[in-house]
Parts: C-alpha cells; sequence; structure tokens
C-alpha cells in the first residue's frame, strides 16, 4: 500500500512541527508540505494534489473556512481546531470536511483521522 500523502496546515509552528514528525512516523502517512497560513495550504493543495490536508481553522491570510470554500471538495480534509466539532461541524462538513481532531487528541487519532478521511475518498 502506498502512504497517504498529508498537506500540514497550522500557523502554530511548534504544533505544526510535532504534527508532521507524528505523521512521517505512523507508517502509513507521509507529509508532501506544510502551510503556515490558509493562502499556502490553498497553494501546495493545488500544486502538490495530497491525499488529505490537515487543516486548522484559525489561520491567517485565509482561515480554515475561506480554504474549505477555496478547495471546494478537491482533496479530503480533516480539520484541526480548539473548538469542538458540535461548534462549527456542520459548516465544515457542508464545505467538505470528512473529519475533525480537537487540538490536544492523542497524536495516533490524528494519524486515525487523516488514513479514513483519506480511505473514504
Amino acid at each position: 500500500m502506498s502512504l497517504v500523502r498529508v498537506v500540514v496546515a497550522d500557523d502554530a509552528e511548534v504544533l505544526r512541527s510535532l504534527l508532521c514528525r507524528a505523521i512521517d512516523r505512523d507508517g502509513r502517512l507521509e507529509v508532501v508540505a506544510e502551510a503556515a497560513n490558509g493562502r499556502e495550504a490553498v497553494e501546495h493543495v493545488r500544486a502538490l494534489r495530497p491525499d488529505v490536508l490537515l487543516l486548522d481553522l484559525s489561520m491567517p491570510v485565509l482561515d480554515g473556512m475561506e480554504v474549505l470554500r477555496e478547495l471546494a471538495g478537491a482533496v479530503p480534509v480533516v480539520v484541526l481546531t480548539g473548538y469542538g466539532e458540535s461548534d462549527l461541524g456542520g459548516q465544515c462538513r457542508d464545505l467538505g470536511a470528512r473529519g475533525f481532531v480537537e487540538k490536544g487528541a492523542p497524536m495516533q487519532a490524528v494519524c486515525d483521522a487523516l488514513v479514513a478521511a483519506a480511505v473514504g475518498s
């Protein structure tokens, strides 16, 4: 089985770095790009056509909701958020999000959500 290609988009550099390391160690996934803002996320997805995007909702330049609107289902998205899924879940799902992971969740849960979103595509 080929690795699931992931773009990681989070403006918090330390968290983004931790996420990338955990994803690369998983064995099922590989990080193909990192984005520090929403515009970079959109550009990486369009250029690299990853299998899944891990997207923070609260980001500069374009926030996560704007990224979801711009990509309009072009890639499966797992939303990484400090908010509970119930707060924005329906709206994100309407815009194409396939999964949600709260910040602070175990890294295994993040990786499992990414694989599930990619496989479900």
